[in-house]
């Protein structure tokens, strides 16, 4: 758990999740980058609560790489839930 702080897009909690990269069909597994990268090299995503649904949005990306670090953020978060007549909107768990 952290919490985001800044001029733009989203400020508060959110869950930090370490990834890690596997080259699939396609992403040029042999090339430096991609042998550097799967080798368990420090990369995580932060994500956000969605109010009032059960959803966690990515607004920050962290990648190291041999190269220079990559850090994307999103600078605006904007959320809306729109009732679906046929299911009731998600609510807290009841405690067990």
């Amino acid at each position: 758990m952290d919490k985001l702080f800044g001029d733009q897009g989203y400020k508060g909690p959110v869950a930090v999740c370490a990834l890690s990269y596997e080259p699939i069909a396609g992403h040029g597994g042999s090339t430096p980058l991609a042998k550097y990268l799967s080798e368990g090299r420090e990369m995580e995503i932060a994500l956000a609560p969605v109010s009032g649904t059960p959803v966690l949005a990515p607004v920050r990306l962290f990648v190291a790489s041999m190269v220079a670090n990559l850090i994307i953020t999103a600078n605006r978060f904007e959320a809306s839930v729109q009732p679906n007549p046929t299911r009731p909107l998600a609510t807290e768990p009841a405690p067990q």
